[in-house]
């Protein structure tokens, strides 16, 4: 089932990417930033079916895709704030209607989260402003909370959700920190320190066994894979 979702989710990314971009100077920018968005369309799905796989087998797809396409719009921002090149705020701009769209068939779709969802969004810009003034680890995951909509809808914020909401922050803190070491962000003593102590954290606390309960088996799965993969990157030689 995630298979399947994935690739829906995989094309629907990239064909809404090539319309934004396809009229744009193929200059070094443009080329750049059409490599991170495909990144993310390439990259993203199958974290995103993760997160729904309690729900795997119901009709679930128009929320994944909304989802996925806020997403989109939040790496699109990300680039615009960090950059702030003529070819990141013209995809900024071109984005809005497609977010505006998104949000607006999600609410329509799941009325009553809406409170929730409001809260989820504030945490992630909250958790931004504090790491772009300096970079925190133990906000990687909240930067990303928009990622917590899926979950969050799905479930119709039950008490599956609840109890396994910081479980699944902890899968989204784990892959985002995946992303920051590929971006050479993990360089310094004080940063490989702060995810240790994370990754700690998050196997002391049962976080895999918090998945496995909650039905997010995959999720579960690659909480222990990306532990063992940061681990082995930052721990010494012997």
């Amino acid at each position: 089932m995630n298979v399947n979702v994935s690739e829906v989710l995989r094309k629907t990314l990239s064909d809404d990417i090539e319309k934004l971009m396809s009229d744009t100077q193929s200059g070094a920018s443009a080329i750049l930033a059409r490599r991170r968005l495909q990144a993310l369309a390439d990259n993203s799905p199958l974290l995103l079916a993760w997160l729904a796989e309690p729900w795997w087998g119901q009709d679930i797809e128009t929320t994944l895709i909304h989802c996925a396409r806020v997403h989109l719009y939040a790496r699109i921002l990300d680039d615009a704030l960090d950059e702030n090149l003529p070819i990141h705020r013209l995809l900024l701009l071109r984005a809005q209607p497609l977010f505006w769209s998104s949000i607006g068939n999600l609410a329509i779709m799941h009325p009553q989260q809406w409170q929730q969802s409001a809260q989820l969004i504030e945490e992630t810009i909250q958790s931004v402003e504090r790491d772009d003034e300096q970079a925190q680890p133990i906000l990687w995951g909240m930067k990303n909370h928009h990622l917590l909509l899926i979950p969050l809808l799905l479930s119709d914020n039950n008490e599956s959700f609840e109890s396994s909401r910081a479980a699944l922050s902890d899968l989204i803190l784990l892959m985002q920190t995946g992303d920051e070491w590929k971006q050479g962000a993990l360089k310094t003593k004080e940063i490989q320190y702060q995810v240790l102590a994370e990754i700690e954290r998050i196997l002391l606390n049962g976080t895999p066994q918090m998945l496995l309960q909650g039905g997010w088996h995959s999720a579960a799965q690659r909480v222990l894979w990306e532990c063992e993969q940061l681990l082995a990157v930052l721990s010494p030689p012997a």
